[in-house]
């Protein structure tokens, strides 16, 4: 719409809720439109529309929308919108835009050349012309916080800066045949291939070709976190894909279980590390592997401990001292090559022989001591290191 039609300028549905389906197809919007805080139906349909400047669609909740051939004005604002089902926002050239427009508007309640009569043309190369807008490109708007699910940008060109930053795609969205992607913000972006509170797996080899797409788009952008973050998406989808690859006609065992076997070492890898990426994981693992450690030893030397109390060889100090150096002798295998690997002779005597002489003493470590020793200090190193 021209900014000299004051008819249909500054529309405001802020706080609107719609049921159900809200038709806008074709709409032509002036400055300033609002949408903020309204929540739409289970279907908006804002096709071939066109949006003057400073569209606000903040806070808005969608279920399913397409936004497919629409013009949006500098300025446009999505931020913290969500998107539970689908956004659609297709790019078109014009002649498909009027293509596109007649066919969604040809029912049999329309009369298809009142729908389309030239005014109305006039009024979209009006607003497109005033605005530098057309239904084929994207720039300045604000994606920033939104929450979707699919979601398809294909065959749109990105004039100016289109922010996506802490943005969250809950599915992988298509950027396909897009131009200009260097103008694309997804700084703190999450995206991943499957729903949230859904198992994290999939047969479908697509999944993977477009996680690969987008992983390029993120290589060009230079957004290496989000690069990195999509390999590891790549990863999680190809353990399903793999593995059905693997079963299907004459599955050969031993490819399956190597399979399998890798998947089981992925799944570790981000249960304690999340695959590299966090460094409190770690933390809390050797914390906790600690505690383990300490309740496997202390239950390994309790019997000799008591043997000694029963035996009268021990007296209450050493009782306590024994105590501490079970916990010496768990603290030092916790953190290898800061204490001695296992305790000094001296110690290891006393918790070998507690009150014995050393004369008489044949300090022989209980049973499975060296494997529990050997268990925490590989399970230490490995934490450590990640």
């Amino acid at each position: 719409m021209a900014r000299n039609d004051p008819g249909l300028s500054s529309v405001k549905f802020a706080g609107a809720i719609f049921t159900d389906r809200a038709d806008f197809r074709g709409a032509i919007f002036g400055d300033d439109p609002s949408f903020h805080n309204c929540v739409f139906g289970a279907i908006t349909d804002f096709d071939c529309a066109t949006l003057g400047l400073r569209a606000n669609f903040s806070h808005a909740r969608f279920g399913s929308v397409s936004f497919a051939g629409a013009s949006f004005g500098g300025g446009t604002s999505f931020y913290n919108v969500t998107f539970a089902r689908s956004a659609i926002f297709l790019g078109m050239s014009r002649s498909d835009w009027v293509s596109h427009l007649e066919e969604r508007l040809s029912n049999g309640h329309l009369n298809l050349k009142d729908a389309l009569e030239p005014k109305l043309h006039e009024r979209h190369a009006r607003s497109w012309g005033e605005n530098q807008i057309c239904p084929d490109r994207l720039g300045s708007i604000a994606f920033t916080g939104a929450h979707s699910g699919e979601s398809d940008f294909s065959g749109r060109t990105f004039t100016q800066i289109v922010l996506f930053s802490n943005a969250t795609f809950h599915r992988v969205p298509s950027f396909r045949a897009i131009s200009q992607a260097g103008q694309i913000d997804f700084a703190g972006a999450s995206i991943s291939f499957v729903s949230p509170y859904r198992p994290r797996w999939t047969f479908r080899s697509a999944v993977a070709v477009q996680l690969r797409a987008l992983r390029k788009l993120a290589e060009e952008t230079k957004t290496h976190d989000l690069e990195r973050d999509l390999y590891f998406e790549e990863k999680e989808a190809e353990r399903g894909i793999y593995l059905y690859q693997h079963l299907k006609g004459r599955p050969k065992p031993l490819r399956v279980i190597s399979h399998l076997i890798w998947i089981i070492v992925m799944y570790l890898y981000w249960v304690v590390a999340d695959y590299g990426r966090s460094f409190m994981r770690p933390i809390v693992w050797l914390l906790f592997s600690e505690g383990y450690f300490r309740w496997r030893f202390e239950a390994l030397f309790e019997p000799i401990l008591q043997t000694a109390i029963l035996a009268g060889t021990v007296s209450p100090e050493q009782i306590l001292k024994y105590r501490q150096a079970v916990q010496m002798m768990v603290f030092a295998n916790a953190v290898p090559g800061v204490g001695p690997p296992t305790v000094d002779a001296a110690v290891k005597r006393f918790l070998f022989c507690p009150g014995a002489p050393s004369s008489t003493c044949l300090p022989v470590p209980p049973q499975h001591f060296q494997f529990l020793v050997l268990e925490q200090n590989f399970i230490s190193i490995v934490l450590i290191f990640l």
